[in-house]
């Protein structure tokens, strides 16, 4: 987190105004990186680029498979 993040992050568009996730967000922009996450809000944003993660129920419940935006399993 530096000064220019934290400027940033009230300009980052999200469906709900979570400060932790407005920080999380705007320093993946910030330094260009896909964001790793499961938070639906975060997801359903287009601010950022995200590697969805979702729970592969059917062998381990809490192994996670990272999805693309289309739904499928890498």
């Amino acid at each position: 987190m530096n000064h220019a993040i934290a400027i940033f992050s009230r300009q980052v568009v999200l469906p709900h105004k979570d400060p932790a996730d407005r920080f999380i967000v705007a320093t993946a922009i910030y330094y260009g990186l896909t964001l790793a996450t499961v938070d639906t809000n975060i997801i359903a944003s287009s601010a950022v680029q995200t590697l969805i993660f979702q729970t592969d129920r059917k062998t381990i419940p809490s192994k996670l498979l990272p999805i693309n935006r289309l739904g499928t399993t890498h």
